[in-house]
């Protein structure tokens, strides 16, 4: 559901760019033309090439492979995703991991308000902080931990699947207090997909 909903919005934002949605006058110039217009955007290179050529190479192959298209525009089309000196990124300063820890802790929005927190006290993805549910939320032995489990939503790779410990710091603010106001279910329910 992940991989449709997010090709999706790859499709759509390739349809506002043509100003049209048929695949059959798609050429190689106007992907490349997409393309640039990505990059002057200021898209990270990586994300040009994986998360918007490939969706649309592999939907446009598709096409080919089920004989609604001779042939496929985006064959050839990609970008050098070698990142240059000084565009690698970087982490947080202790400076503005402090500003922005304090500035959550005013926050109402839960999502707001946690997970910074939890990103900053575990390392973990955001899409997977913010899938978390309040079963995830488990005691083991004396230890409050994390668990970062396929049912709760997908994860990145299979290594993915793990049980983490909740820092001092999250229980100093009254995270388990939070979570046990929602029962079970999503701990950030509201939250929209994207």
């Amino acid at each position: 559901a992940k991989t449709v909903y997010e090709w999706s919005r790859v499709v759509h934002q390739l349809e506002e760019y043509l100003g049209h949605s048929d695949a059959r006058q798609l050429t190689g110039e106007d992907l490349v033309g997409w393309k640039g217009s990505m990059v002057e955007a200021g898209l990270r290179p990586k994300t040009i090439q994986d998360a918007k050529l490939a969706p649309v190479r592999a939907i446009l192959q598709w096409g080919v492979q089920n004989k609604h298209l001779v042939s496929n525009p985006a064959d050839g089309i990609s970008l050098d995703v070698k990142s240059k000196q000084g565009e690698k990124k970087r982490s947080f300063t202790d400076e503005e991991a402090k500003n922005v820890l304090k500035a959550s802790l005013a926050e109402k929005d839960p999502v707001r308000r946690w997970v910074p927190w939890l990103g900053a006290y575990s390392g973990a993805r955001v899409s997977e902080l913010c899938q978390l549910r309040a079963e995830d939320i488990i005691r083991i032995d004396a230890i409050w931990c994390m668990k970062f489990d396929p049912e709760a939503g997908s994860l990145k790779t299979s290594g993915s699947e793990r049980i983490i410990p909740l820092h001092p710091a999250l229980m100093d603010r009254d995270f388990l207090k939070f979570v046990a106001t929602i029962k079970s279910g999503p701990l950030f329910a509201a939250l929209s997909p994207d």
